[in-house]
């Protein structure tokens, strides 16, 4: 929501059919953006809010404002309700050391009324390892990377802000090219000689000869099943029983846990 043109951006990619999924700390959130975003449908909203307290927002989400966050999350439910939205309003926490992840999600689950509260992960990019590493309260591994291929090259397109696509997230210092968007088509860069190539290696079992696979420590963490397509069915069905929109037996505990 920095760039000045953020919502007109993402009103016409909708206008468009495209799906939009937005992920924000809800700081720059104010009843005009907010508004827009809700008219169009944008399909699933997801606030970064790793806290139910002011103290602990105050410190995984330094620089930010916590009466701010509440504020613009409550408005954008109540705007929706009034308006006959469509959208998702989920919100997402990092299980981390220091942060009760069972309170967050009462709190903003219960408490507030979001759709849906997603656990995540503490995932450390590759950066401060060690010292990261110790702060994660969940680190159990999802899949073990001898035998399962990294779900990431499947399902996700990682562009920078000058069109570079990279192999995924965790190159963020973009030493792998897959191509750039503004000289190729997405499709071409995604069916190309470089995604191939990981999926292949990955595919056959040896990811790991691959050195950017070989040393991520985040791969354990990706998983095929608690993904953000099983989010988005979860909040589908939250959403729709809070509206009334559910037959008796499709009904479901909206607070079951997504990792």
């Amino acid at each position: 929501m920095l760039h000045p043109q953020a919502t007109e951006l993402l009103v016409h990619a909708k206008s468009r059919g495209c799906k939009i999924g937005l992920i924000t700390n809800g700081s720059l959130f104010d009843e005009e953006n907010s508004r827009a975003l809700l008219s169009v449908g944008v399909d699933m909203i997801e606030f970064s809010v790793d806290a139910c307290d002011p103290v602990t927002y105050d410190r995984v989400r330094k620089g930010l404002d916590w009466d701010t966050l509440n504020r613009n999350v409550r408005r954008v439910l109540e705007l929706r309700k009034s308006m006959g939205s469509t959208s998702k309003i989920v919100a997402s926490a990092v299980n981390q050391q220091g942060v009760d992840i069972d309170a967050v999600e009462k709190y903003w689950v219960s408490g507030v009324g979001i759709d849906y509260l997603i656990r995540r992960k503490f995932l450390t990019w590759g950066v401060n390892t060690e010292l990261d590493g110790a702060r994660s309260a969940d680190p159990a591994p999802y899949l073990d990377t001898e035998t399962v291929p990294c779900p990431f090259i499947f399902e996700r397109l990682n562009i920078d802000s000058r069109g570079n696509v990279m192999v995924c997230g965790y190159d963020i210092s973009a030493h792998t090219s897959m191509g750039n968007v503004n000289t190729e088509s997405i499709r071409d860069i995604w069916l190309g000689e470089g995604f191939t190539f990981y999926r292949e290696k990955h595919l056959a079992g040896r990811g790991k000869d691959i050195q950017l696979c070989s040393g991520c420590p985040d791969w354990k963490y990706r998983s095929w099943h608690h993904n953000y397509w099983k989010v988005v069915r979860e909040a589908e069905r939250a959403r729709d029983r809070k509206l009334g929109r559910l037959g008796e037996h499709d009904d479901f505990d909206a607070v079951s846990e997504v990792r």
